[in-house]
């Protein structure tokens, strides 16, 4: 399969899982993702949080148009394995509708879709190839975009998770679930890997067998849910409790 400037996909460097490249990338991705949500605060602060969350916004769907542009165009992939129907990119969409309409219901499903998929999914890359394949800025861009765009919301919007988005979330799932079934009955594929795991090495080789891991694949999507929830109940307990503050909140 060829690929710009003669080179071919069996002649680019294999991605290496926590190899130096993948350690460089999640830097930079913890770093933009820090640098998000600072940028909210001051969005927030000087009002310019609309024009900040309209430009996030462009630069996601410019991102998912660039992965299937590449996959499809360049690469020759199929594009029935190329549908936006895997959670990371599904999540990465609705972040971008989420910051352009200001919508708190999108947000609560957002967060956890992205911190709780993008989290495993950062760790452990379903990637072929290494740095500077065109596909592993792809991958690393477009999900480090979602995590810094959804972490500027929180400042900029003011918007909080709550401990009934976690239900949201899971019923939003289980509708994306029955969604996806059929389309890979449909089209011999293996959206949110219902079918069979990665090939790549994953966080899924550590789940069970098929069927097992989907259940599994659940509950660590649970506890990563109650993971990226508890920082906001402890903080406000802690601001509660701060030394000095009287009981009537002076």
């Amino acid at each position: 399969m060829g690929l710009p400037g003669g080179e071919t996909v069996s002649s680019s460097p294999p991605f290496e899982l926590f190899g130096a490249d993948h350690g460089t990338a999640l830097v930079v991705v913890v770093l933009s993702t820090v640098a998000g949500y600072l940028w909210g605060r001051s969005a927030g602060r000087d009002g310019g949080d609309r024009r900040a969350a309209i430009l996030l916004a462009v630069l996601l769907i410019i991102v998912e148009l660039v992965k299937p542009w590449l996959a499809i165009g360049v690469y020759q992939q199929p594009w029935a394995e190329n549908l936006p129907l895997h959670l990371c990119r599904i999540s990465t969409l609705l972040t971008a509708v989420m910051l352009l309409s200001r919508s708190y219901r999108l947000f609560e499903v957002a967060y956890f879709w992205v911190l709780g998929g993008g989290i495993p999914a950062l760790l452990t890359p379903d990637l072929a190839h290494g740095f500077p394949h065109p596909m592993f800025f792809a991958y690393f861009v477009g999900h480090g975009l979602t995590l810094t765009a959804i972490l500027f919301a929180v400042p900029g919007f003011g918007f909080r998770p709550r401990l009934a988005s976690i239900g949201l979330t899971v019923i939003a799932s289980l509708g994306l679930m029955l969604v996806v079934i059929p389309v890979n009955a449909l089209l011999d594929t293996n959206y949110l890997y219902l079918r069979e795991k990665p090939p790549e090495p994953s966080l899924y080789d550590f789940l069970g067998p098929w069927p097992w891991y989907i259940v599994s694949t659940w509950l660590v999507g649970l506890l990563l849910c109650l993971a990226t929830y508890a920082p906001f109940p402890i903080l406000q307990y802690l601001r509660k409790h701060r030394p000095g503050k009287t009981t009537d909140g002076r």
